[in-house]
């Protein structure tokens, strides 16, 4: 007789959300969706906020960090992302935070000297920063963190990442020394 062989291939529907990390606004977002998918396709996303403030924006499959507040370092809000695929969920907690930075200006300087503020912290430890007085007509700051007391009075000195995180810092500006020379004794 005749012997019939057949082969059957089952495939595997396979589904797999990657890891996302904690994002931060203009340091590591906007963010593409990472996932495994067996057979290929694309998944439906969902996104839910947990807590905090709205500042997680999903388009296609790219997850863009937004910070529209007033907090000054930390985490501003928590997320649920459910992909759906080949009959498979996936869900990934995400966290944005604008990170943190901390500064030390020194609390008082005199007009006529310089003293250089420093960064003592900052999360993510390599993103861009900037600095800026709070009123330039008292003391400057250079874009390397030396300041210059112009004028007597109070001044703050901010260092702001392009996260969003800042640290303040405020300085007495004392007047010059002066010292006169005199034949008397």
């Amino acid at each position: 007789g005749l012997t019939a062989i057949a082969t059957i291939t089952v495939r595997d529907k396979k589904f797999r959300l990657e890891e996302i990390p904690v994002l931060y606004p203009n340091y590591n977002s906007p963010y593409d969706i990472q996932y495994t998918a067996i057979p290929t396709g694309t998944p439906r996303f969902t996104l839910i906020r947990t807590s905090g403030e709205e500042c997680l924006i999903l388009e296609d499959n790219t997850l863009t960090a937004l910070y529209r507040g007033d907090n000054a370092n930390g985490e501003i809000g928590r997320y649920i992302l459910t992909a759906s695929m080949n009959g498979k969920d996936q869900k990934c907690e995400i966290v944005v935070n604008i990170g943190s930075i901390a500064i030390e200006t020194g609390e008082k300087m005199r007009v006529g000297t310089q003293n250089r503020a420093i960064v003592t912290h900052m999360s993510p430890s390599d993103a861009d920063y900037g600095w800026v007085s709070g009123n330039p007509e008292l003391a400057k700051i250079d874009s390397d963190g030396t300041i210059t007391p112009l004028k007597e009075g109070h001044v703050t000195i901010t260092a702001k990442s392009i996260t969003g995180a800042y640290s303040i810092s405020n300085i007495e500006i004392l007047p010059a020394i002066t010292i006169s020379a005199s034949g008397d004794r």
